[in-house]
């Protein structure tokens, strides 16, 4: 956090392309309503610039191109606002490091709730503002129970190793066919 200069309790991070599929705009939307009701909280953003210019807030940081993993060891909350997403690899990455993710309710986002039950989903910018102050006012106790359980079925469902497993698993079924 000191190297990003960030003064706040809580950093809500997205990673990805600045555009309207990534549902950048959504973020914005929703990042504006969270720092108007609270002064606690910054947003640190990684990714290409594209389409959307960048909020103009003091406690909104673009961050460019980053390594994620440098960035993830800033954040209490990480949010993924697809609009489309078949299986968004960045939520691979932030679930490997225990991180908490408030995710839309599209896409692979889907599938790793159904599968998991580690991610919260939104459907709206209304449903996200509400579930991330709800993060917020309880985040001490749900990063504590959440980070530990988020890595291990990180570990047992989307490691490289279980990735390898899988596809090992499935060249032999073919094989065998």
């Amino acid at each position: 956090r000191t190297q990003y200069n960030i003064k706040t309790p809580f950093v809500i991070t997205y990673i990805g392309r600045h555009n309207k599929i990534k549902g950048y705009d959504i973020l914005q939307q929703v990042a504006k309503k969270v720092l108007k009701e609270r002064d606690d909280v910054t947003f640190l953003i990684g990714g290409r610039p594209q389409d959307i210019p960048p909020l103009e807030h003091p406690r909104w940081v673009e961050l460019g191109q980053i390594n994620p993993a440098d960035t993830l060891m800033a954040t209490d909350l990480f949010i993924l606002p697809n609009r489309q997403t078949y299986f968004d690899l960045i939520l691979l990455e932030v679930l490997s490091t225990g991180t908490p993710v408030i995710a839309s309710n599209t896409g692979g986002n889907k599938t790793v709730y159904k599968d998991t039950n580690i991610i919260t989903l939104y459907d709206d910018v209304k449903d996200c503002v509400t579930k991330i102050m709800s993060f917020l006012d309880n985040a001490n106790c749900i990063k504590l129970k959440q980070s530990d359980k988020i890595k291990q079925i990180w570990l047992k469902n989307y490691s490289p190793q279980c990735f390898a497993d899988n596809y090992i698993r499935m060249i032999k079924g073919v094989s065998n066919a």
